[in-house]
């Protein structure tokens, strides 16, 4: 009688627990993008007594008792089972819409005129490797890397973030990339600069630890699939790419300092970086 009540409440008590993942969130990744459960927050028995404020029955109906429970038991587990097949399905769902996304031709077409010699797939190729160069620099707190990455603007958003992590003693661990789909979606272009934007798909695994590298948020067992928009921006002009101090030509990677004399440069980028990623889905 008394193991059908225990298992009874652990399966109520994993129900509940699993019903509020995803209504409390915490922002994580690079710039605190994608979401994280706060399912760590929550103590699955401290509020439950086993013995006290159930009533189950008097002892002449015990083995009645014994059969219902394990008739709510069977029904948890079916249910459970049943949302977890559901939430499984509803992701294959939904990597297979990221898969179906294509290329807006349009923004193909106008780039081509501005940009003759541009190669699609060697941009959507650089590109991912640049968003993960910003996740990884995010997470071992490579300053210097990462302004090599973003605009200035988008730099020191992640500078002031980046401070608070390492004042509170904690890293954001993102791991294990796995690229689902990368399309461009749009091309403009202002005064001094071209634009193309991106919709990027990817999985990794993504969580935070403390200074004893215990995690305290997210899991490092589950991946999450996010789903982003990428800005990525480059100079139209690039015949004044020489440091104005030694005169030494300067790295098509935007830099504010020269390389060589390591004079601060007020310049513009040469080769695509990133101004902005805006998480559209997470899953």
């Amino acid at each position: 009688m008394k193991k059908s009540k225990k298992i009874l409440l652990i399966i109520l008590t994993t129900l509940i627990l699993g019903l509020s993942i995803g209504t409390f969130v915490i922002k994580a990744d690079s710039g605190f993008d994608s979401d994280w459960d706060s399912g760590s927050d929550w103590d699955s028995g401290s509020d439950w007594d086993s013995g006290s404020d159930w009533d189950w029955g008097s002892d002449s109906s015990s083995s009645n008792s014994g059969g219902s429970a394990l008739g709510a038991l069977v029904f948890m587990v079916i249910f459970v089972v049943i949302i977890m097949i559901l939430i499984k399905q509803d992701n294959i769902n939904k990597n297979k819409l990221a898969l179906s996304r294509t290329d807006n031709e349009e923004a193909l077409n106008n780039i081509k005129q501005e940009i003759p010699d541009f190669d699609k797939q060697k941009f959507l190729d650089d590109t991912y490797e640049l968003f993960k160069n910003v996740q990884i620099s995010w997470m071992d707190f490579k300053y210097d890397d990462l302004r090599s990455y973003l605009t200035d603007e988008l730099f020191n958003s992640y500078n002031m973030q980046l401070e608070t992590l390492e004042k509170k003693k904690q890293k954001n661990i993102m791991t294990d990339f796995k690229l689902i789909n990368n399309t461009i979606s749009d091309f403009y272009k202002t005064e001094n600069e071209y634009v193309i934007k991106t919709i990027l798909t990817v999985a990794f695994y993504d969580y935070l630890v403390n200074k004893d590298d215990v995690v305290i948020r997210g899991n490092n067992y589950r991946k999450i699939t996010m789903e982003y928009e990428l800005t990525f921006v480059k100079s139209i002009k690039e015949t004044d790419n020489k440091c104005p101090n030694c005169n030494s030509v300067l790295p098509k990677k935007h830099s504010n300092y020269c390389n060589y004399c390591g004079s601060r440069i007020v310049s513009n980028n040469y080769d695509w970086i990133l101004s902005k990623k805006t998480a559209l889905k997470q899953r």
